[in-house]
């Protein structure tokens, strides 16, 4: 099936989808406009105010980056994977090598097979 055919054969149904979503996004851009124009407005003349307002849209616009990353790197396994980086959980804290502190996590993260002198 051709990408005409396609939207041939689906017109209605992408017309609908588009109106429904157009439906949904213009109202949230007016909101935020509005929010950003006021808050712009009310931070124009103090510079810790503007510098707050930076800092605080920053930090709320990191979540929603941090959860597309988070999603998208849950389905990614890099070939080296398994190469012997694992978190333990057992509770036993390196106890079963006579390890403490960082020697713990540097034996944990060195890759199979690979001896330390």
């Amino acid at each position: 099936m051709t990408f005409w055919e396609y939207l041939g054969t689906r017109c209605r149904q992408l017309l609908v989808g588009a109106y429904q979503h157009a439906g949904a996004v213009f109202p949230c851009m007016v909101v935020a406009t509005v929010l950003g124009v006021l808050i712009g407005v009310l931070t124009y003349r103090t510079e810790w105010a503007g510098n707050l307002a930076i800092t605080m849209s920053a930090s709320i616009l990191t979540v929603p980056s941090l959860a597309l990353l988070g999603a998208l790197l849950r389905h990614h396994r890099p070939a080296h994977a398994g190469a012997g980086a694992r978190l333990r959980t057992d509770g036993r804290h390196g106890a079963d090598h006579g390890l403490a502190g960082d020697a713990r996590f540097e034996l944990l993260l060195r890759p199979r097979g690979l001896e330390v002198d």
